[in-house]
């Protein structure tokens, strides 16, 4: 079996949602942050780096934490690089342990796409609230989790496009509430939610 790395889609929603700050801030839940998101431990207060650096840090965490972790936490399942893309940025918001007993994680292992995909709603909670750019980043993950499944689970059956729509749908409502899209709430994430999508992005750079 092939051994997948981080593709495209999947480094662009990361940086896309966790944003890239130069300087060490303090996340919602008062951890000290920088780059992509990175909180490491040596991470502290006062803590600058360059955009190469944000970007060598990102990569760098990837290959030595979060593709190997994403594997080992579903094992031999088919997984396509839609799927393993969504995975490794659900792991890199809520921690690669958490991920491996999550139940997307254990869906995923049993060849349970379409609940694997519904289960990244579920992750939408931080300090204790829910957060709007939380949900909608879940909702991207699902999207882009069910845009392509392995062969073997295809079998005519409707479970994969049903998830797909509900979370286009989550997606579709959270741009509509806070004043990006204006369609209708249908699970059609076509041209016009796209474009809803990408002003989102324009607005908020730093992915809050």
């Amino acid at each position: 079996m092939t051994v997948l790395k981080t593709g495209m889609a999947g480094l662009e929603l990361i940086r896309q949602n966790e944003g890239i700050r130069l300087n060490a801030y303090r996340d919602v839940v008062g951890v000290w942050t920088i780059g992509y998101g990175d909180t490491g431990p040596d991470v502290h207060e006062g803590m600058r780096i360059t955009q190469a650096q944000a970007d060598q840090m990102l990569a760098d965490r990837l290959a030595r934490e979060f593709e190997p972790g994403v594997w080992a936490a579903i094992g031999d399942a088919p997984t396509t690089q839609s799927q393993f893309d969504a995975m490794v940025s659900l792991a890199y918001n809520i921690g690669v342990g958490v991920f491996g007993r999550s139940s997307v994680a254990r869906m995923h292992r049993a060849g349970n796409y379409a609940s694997a995909a519904a289960a990244f709603a579920w992750w939408n909670i931080a300090g204790g609230r829910v957060f709007p750019g939380l949900a909608r980043r879940r909702a991207e993950e699902a999207a882009l989790y069910l845009a392509a499944a392995p062969s073997a689970a295809i079998d005519g059956s409707l479970p994969q496009l049903v998830e797909f729509e509900r979370a286009a749908r989550a997606l579709q409502e959270e741009l509509r509430n806070q004043g990006f899209y204006r369609g209708a709430i249908d699970g059609d994430f076509g041209p016009v939610s796209r474009a809803a999508l990408a002003a989102w992005r324009a607005a908020h750079p730093t992915g809050s």
